[in-house]
């Protein structure tokens, strides 16, 4: 822990607070260690300045620290692990895992004091993962130190490589897109009388368009699933209602579609679009629905809404 806000570790702790460190810490953070380790397949420590810790407690007269330093301590791991099983999902998401390993170079996790905090918060700086806590209110909001974990990460990995695709990104794709595809495919294939189509993005590609456009970055990230999904979904329902499994609409559709390719993608933001929020286009055999970084995710109910003017 680097002291900071002029803080200097005090040089002896109190009797008090040296037991309840052997009792609720030093008894404890053995198995809290080895079930961070085993989440993410490496060895990892669990580090803490008591010296230090107790003189922010001291400092800041939080008469809960300086009573109970082992236990507050103990609580920062504790929901660090928690948020970690959530973050890695028990430790089967490969991508969290390997992105912890990635950037946690030191395989350290520390509790360390921030004056920028307002209470709790986390952060990757210089190879280690740090619980920091406001100096002046340490052992506040303990439980939520770490409920930007994902957040931290995806900052650290677009540093590093800004048209990687967000952990949190793929997260939402996974979620509410591809485990939603089979239902999806099933709903166009009853509106094409029992034509298979495929359902085409590509998402590197659109997050690289999406980062190289003045556009808040953090709703297209926590929903860029949710947003294909309702792309694809309202193109279903659009077919529903204006094909209406006629037998010469079908054909039409077909004739006009040969791949039968459903694409979703987005243009550039200096893209002069055919409507307002969006298009729709066949070209090379594939339907495609286009829009901007700019709309992304608007109105995509209706982007289809003139599939008919196209056939």
């Amino acid at each position: 822990m680097a002291q900071t806000s002029g803080i200097v570790p005090v040089e002896k702790l109190p009797l008090a607070a040296r037991k309840n460190i052997r009792d609720e810490f030093d008894a404890n953070i053995g198995n809290l260690i080895n079930a961070v380790s085993d989440l993410l397949g490496q060895p990892y420590k669990l580090e803490v300045n008591f010296h230090l810790f107790y003189a922010y407690a001291v400092a800041a007269d939080s008469s809960w620290v300086k009573s109970s330093p082992g236990v507050a301590a103990f609580n920062y791991f504790e929901s660090f692990h928690t948020y970690l099983k959530d973050f890695t999902e028990e430790g089967t998401y490969t991508d969290a895992v390997e992105a912890f390993n990635e950037l946690v170079t030191e395989r350290r996790i520390s509790l360390e004091a921030d004056p920028s905090v307002t209470y709790s918060d986390c952060r990757v700086r210089d190879g280690a993962f740090e619980l920091t806590f406001s100096s002046t209110s340490p052992g506040v909001n303990v439980s939520y130190a770490c409920q930007e974990m994902p957040k931290r990460f995806d900052e650290g990995l677009f540093a590093k490589d800004p048209d990687a695709l967000p952990m949190i990104a793929k997260r939402n794709i996974r979620d509410e897109f591809e485990r939603k595809k089979e239902g999806l495919l099933a709903r166009f294939k009853e509106e094409l009388l029992g034509a298979d189509v495929g359902l085409m993005a590509d998402y590197t590609a659109i997050w690289k368009t999406l980062i190289n456009s003045d556009v808040n970055l953090e709703y297209s990230t926590q929903n860029f699933g949710r947003v294909l999904y309702s792309y694809f979904d309202g193109l279903a329902s659009q077919m529903k209602s204006k094909l209406n499994k006629d037998d010469m609409m079908v054909e039409g559709f077909i004739e006009a579609v040969p791949t039968l390719q459903l694409c979703v993608e987005v243009a550039p933001q200096d893209y002069s679009l055919k409507n307002s929020y969006h298009e729709i286009e066949i070209k090379d055999g594939k339907f495609i629905i286009r829009t901007t970084p700019r709309y992304f995710g608007t109105n995509s109910d209706s982007a289809a809404q003139d599939i008919v003017d196209l056939l």
